[in-house]
């Protein structure tokens, strides 16, 4: 074929593949992994995050947030956290635990006062009569395993805590930016301002979710085979040995999906549970599965829930009894 006809070809090609993609982004938009649009009107994402300075950490809290989000007031210190500000001068014999985690050990949807953390240090407080127990809530909602790592080396670690707790939920090993925090933050690739390309990249992920977890999300993510579970065992390996080179202990606490789910016998990921908390062992944590006193209640998994994944707050508090009584039994509970 003659190369002025092939260039022309191609030319008429791309045109038509243009063509079709912005027709497509005009009357049928797709939005997995869309860029966002009118970045800033979209106020609710500016209120109480903001870019991170830190590599490879897209967002983070902003430091005196205070508003009400879903009814809940959620106020944060000046160091970006939804706890109270530190004390000035720490007290001598202190005891200060730093909290890792999602939106739920953030406490989406309940008060400040009414997270597991916030729990938590009360209930230690009143076992342990005079001395002072500081529990700094560092979770961050839509951060997974690689982003508690990097807040634990970056934030936490230098405040010098005693004791390290790792809030782990069952989507911690996504690989994507798909959550909408992390889409609206992370600086989008190229091929995400195609339509075209962004169903070819949907199609592959779904694939790769078939074929590692039978579509089923959570057990692809927890495939032993798969790249996301090696990278989430990675990741806690790293956030391990930082805290052993500062004789920090550190502790996992796994919270459960909580819908659908009508009664705790009948909860489809108890065998992700198990996996996830022999694997924390081995490498070195204490692990602590907070479906044991949410099951002990008597309550059902319906009256304890907001939705599919952050418990209510009575939730919260069960959860901070059932893991206060534990941490007192297991000797970790010692200010270095």
């Amino acid at each position: 074929m003659h190369p002025r006809k092939s260039a022309l070809l191609l030319f008429v090609a791309l045109a038509c593949l243009v063509a079709a993609d912005l027709a497509l982004a005009a009357w049928s938009p797709f939005l997995y992994r869309q860029p966002p649009r009118n970045v800033g009107q979209q106020a609710w994402a500016g209120l109480l995050h903001r870019p991170s300075s830190i590599e490879g950490l897209d967002y983070e809290l902003a430091p005196n947030a205070d508003l009400v989000h879903r009814e809940a007031r959620v106020r944060t210190n000046s160091l970006g956290m939804r706890s109270p500000e530190l004390d000035a001068v720490r007290a001598s014999g202190s005891m200060r635990i730093g909290v890792l985690g999602d939106s739920v050990a953030f406490g989406f949807g309940v008060e400040d006062d009414q997270t597991w953390s916030a729990h938590l240090q009360r209930r230690l407080e009143s076992a342990l009569p005079g001395r002072r127990v500081e529990v700094l809530n560092c979770a961050v909602s839509g951060y997974g395993t690689r982003e508690e790592r990097l807040a634990l080396e970056h934030k936490l670690l230098p405040l010098q805590p005693d004791l390290v707790v790792v809030g782990y939920f069952l989507n911690d090993p996504e690989w994507e930016p798909v959550q909408q925090l992390r889409n609206h933050f992370h600086a989008p690739e190229w091929w995400q301002h195609s339509e075209i390309l962004r169903r070819i990249a949907y199609a592959r992920r779904k694939s790769r979710i078939e074929e590692l977890g039978g579509g089923d999300l959570l057990r692809c993510y927890h495939n032993t085979a798969g790249e996301p579970w090696r990278d989430t065992v990675a990741e806690l390996q790293r956030i391990q040995a930082v805290c052993a080179e500062r004789g920090v202990p550190v502790v996992l606490v796994l919270t459960p999906l909580l819908a659908p789910l009508e009664d705790w016998p009948s909860y489809a990921y108890a065998n992700l549970h198990a996996q996830v908390m022999q694997q924390a062992r081995a490498l070195g944590f204490a692990a602590f599965d907070a479906t044991k006193p949410l099951a002990a209640s008597g309550k059902s998994p319906a009256s304890l829930r907001l939705d599919e994944s952050h418990p209510t707050a009575e939730g919260h508090a069960i959860i901070a009894e059932g893991l206060g009584a534990w941490l007192l039994s297991q000797g970790v509970l010692a200010p270095r």
